[in-house]
């Protein structure tokens, strides 16, 4: 097993970031050191866990108002609080006025609160899955989740007394809260839940590690790091993530003595599960709030660890597709024949075509005959209803090699796990030698059996993983370029939608514009006189073969594509119901009915439907009625030459050349003769939605 300071300096610089936040100067109140790892390609509240820590310097009223603000502001999810200096009375009521949106746990001693007490402020729809939470001496408070799956994740925020440890005021002052510390992992690990272990812990990690890698006595304090990080595995993600920059970009306190120097004593320790799974360390200049510490700020993905936070628990669903490309012409065939043996087994024939009250009955009976002639022939598969949301960064090649790589190291490091590696080891090795084809030139020949050799593969899974993470954050790069695109276009197509909200009010038309408006006197009301005549069984079959396959279905769930392949009788029917229709001017009551979505816009819900797009699914049938009604006015319009002078179409034998050479020739005369030109387009498509 190699030893402990090359484990912790391979570990520190494996997770290195290669384009690192510049260090700003101390004077700079803004100044926030980041590290984002990963992205989402759509990003949701509930997708991230946002948990934070900070030594507050006691709360008071005007503190309680700016870490509200501080709350909404990085959208925190659990807040965890040092040195609140206030009763266990008094924190009852601290935030009432605040409790609607979170909920607030605190402890302190009861007679001596100065200089001591922790809390945790938690979102509510996440403080609903805490199944229990206590405190211990008013130093470490801590609370037990469980989400859906039976996941489950501890939180515990500890204070550590501040000053000089010495030898007699150790075991008093400092290990009865390590020994409680190490109670409560060991007691999570055994119900293998996930740990985030933050605070202030007024301890030097720089101190500690020094005097372990140059092998000097360890101070009992610290020897808490020692158990946190090798014996238990956590992962300090603020020091790997920030590996390149400077020591001081890690500092949590700036004392208000200028003498004195700034110092690195708070953390967020996390399990291998919650680091795996991390999206931005930050670290924050909380200017409003009169203290000498910074906030940290940690953010991991929740879906893959507990799944997304709901504030209402929906059932999972499932929907029937019906599988069109799974069927040939003899499939086909068979559903025709279902067709016809249901209009002889429905006595649909007997009903009177002429009689306009039996148009909803012979509706029926044809939705009945269709819907039964597809479950009977038509392959069915059902689909599960899902809301989950595929992050593109995690299926990239160089993310998957790279969680590869991570995932070998931690193999080969377990001592019981690296038997599992060295038996298997041609297929690690085949996998290695793919992952560093074109990149490395080590033949991985030598089977991790000793420390020399653990010690060799750790390095060379170094090397890759830093070639790795440079493709990554360049496929991340060219991935929010593309996102800032799409975003930048969506707003200036939002922005005009909501312009036109405010035409939704009755408008008086100048008299100018009303003429245009008015029955056209040139236009003779005798050329419609067609339009609703009894269609023919070839305008019937046009209709249906322009039909497009792969549509989504009306209320009645009836597709294009069984609308297509339904026998010559069974379409004989479905036009007499359409000459019925056209004759008496009234369609069937179910054929009023629509299916209407609303495709969320890229903004907040807010419960406003002005916030979607909604799109309406018409009964197919319907709109196989319609499709011959517009082909039929389309030849009337084009034959009688209604539009005429600059009034273009989409008609038959009609081409939008001429209108584009119109416009092309108009923009080069003002161009060439340095003319002002305004060009109006309406997309007609639109006013359907208002």
């Amino acid at each position: 097993m190699m030893n402990n300071k090359k484990t912790h300096s391979f570990k520190k610089k494996h997770y290195n970031n290669p384009s690192p936040v510049n260090q700003k100067s101390r004077s700079n109140l803004n100044n926030q050191q980041i590290y984002r790892p990963k992205t989402r390609q759509r990003l949701n509240l509930s997708d991230i866990i946002k948990i934070a820590s900070l030594n507050i310097k006691g709360i008071t009223d005007v503190k309680k108002q700016f870490l509200i603000d501080i709350l909404g502001e990085y959208n925190i999810t659990i807040l965890g609080l040092s040195e609140t200096n206030i009763s266990n009375k008094m924190a009852k009521h601290s935030f009432n006025f605040y409790r609607n949106n979170y909920v607030t746990y605190f402890a302190n001693e009861e007679t001596n609160y100065r200089g001591n007490g922790v809390g945790l402020i938690i979102k509510k729809n996440y403080a609903r899955h805490i199944v229990n939470y206590n405190s211990f001496k008013g130093r470490i408070i801590y609370v037990d989740f469980i989400f859906s799956g039976n996941k489950k994740m501890r939180i515990i925020n500890y204070y550590g007394k501040s000053g000089r440890v010495t030898l007699d005021n150790f075991n008093q002052e400092v290990k009865i809260y390590f020994d409680k510390i190490k109670e409560l992992v060991r007691e999570s690990k055994a119900q293998n839940a996930e740990i985030i272990l933050l605070g202030d812990f007024n301890l030097h990690y720089e101190k500690y590690l020094d005097d372990k890698n140059n092998n000097r006595k360890m101070k009992k304090e610290h020897k808490l790091f020692e158990w946190i990080e090798d014996e238990q595995n956590f992962y300090d993600p603020f020091y790997i993530m920030f590996d390149n920059l400077s020591q001081h970009s890690l500092n949590t306190f700036y004392p208000f003595n200028t003498n004195q120097n700034p110092s690195r004593i708070d953390y967020i320790w996390v399990t291998e599960n919650l680091f795996s799974e991390t999206q931005e360390c930050k670290i924050v200049n909380t200017t409003t709030i009169n203290t000498d510490h910074r906030m940290l700020v940690y953010s991991i993905w929740s879906e893959d660890l507990i799944g997304n936070i709901a504030n209402i628990k929906r059932k999972e669903g499932f929907k029937e597709v019906y599988k069109y490309d799974k069927m040939d012409g003899e499939q086909w065939e068979l559903f025709q024949n279902d067709l016809n043996k249901y209009i002889s087994n429905s006595e649909i024939l007997k009903f009177n075509f002429n009689d306009k009250n039996n148009i909803n009955h012979i509706w029926d009976k044809i939705k009945k005959g269709l819907v039964q002639a597809s479950k009977n022939c038509i392959p069915i598969e059902k689909i599960k209803l899902t809301k989950s949301r595929v992050n593109p960064m995690k299926i990239s090649n160089a993310y998957k090699v790279m969680k590869f790589l991570i995932n070998f190291r931690r193999s080969i490091k377990d001592s019981r796990k690296r038997n599992h590696v060295i038996r298997n080891w041609i297929t690690y090795r085949k996998k290695l030698l793919e992952i560093g084809r074109e990149k490395s030139d080590y033949c991985w020949n030598k089977i991790p059996k000793d420390d020399k050799s653990v010690k060799e593969i750790f390095e060379e899974i170094k090397n890759l993983y830093q070639i790795y993470l440079i493709l990554y954050n360049h496929d991340l790069l060219q991935f929010k370029e593309e996102k800032i695109k799409l975003a930048i276009d969506q707003r200036c197509e939002d922005l005009l939608e909501n312009q036109k909200r405010s035409t939704n009010q009755p408008k008086i038309l100048s008299e100018y514009w009303a003429k245009f408006y008015f029955p056209q006197d040139e236009i003779n009301d005798k050329i419609y006189k067609d339009l609703m005549v009894e269609p023919t069984n070839d305008e019937l079959n046009e209709a249906l073969n322009k039909l497009s396959n792969n549509k989504a279905s009306g209320p009645t769930g009836i597709s294009n594509e069984m609308l297509k392949h339904t026998s010559p009788e069974f379409k004989e029917i479905i036009r007499k119901l359409i000459i019925l229709i056209f004759n008496n001017q009234e369609i069937p009551l179910e054929w009023k009915y629509a299916n209407i979505y609303p495709i969320p816009k890229p903004k907040p819900w807010g419960c406003q439907l002005v916030n979607t797009r909604p799109i309406t699914l018409l009964e197919t049938a319907r709109k196989l009625m319609v499709s011959i009604m517009n082909a039929r006015l389309s030849t009337i319009l084009q034959k009688n030459k209604i539009l005429k002078g600059l009034q273009f179409a989409g008609l038959p034998f009609s081409s939008t050349f001429e209108p584009l050479r119109i416009i092309n020739e108009i923009i080069q005369d003002a161009n060439e003769n340095d003319k002002e030109l305004w060009i109006l387009s309406l997309d007609m498509s639109k006013a359907t939605e208002k």
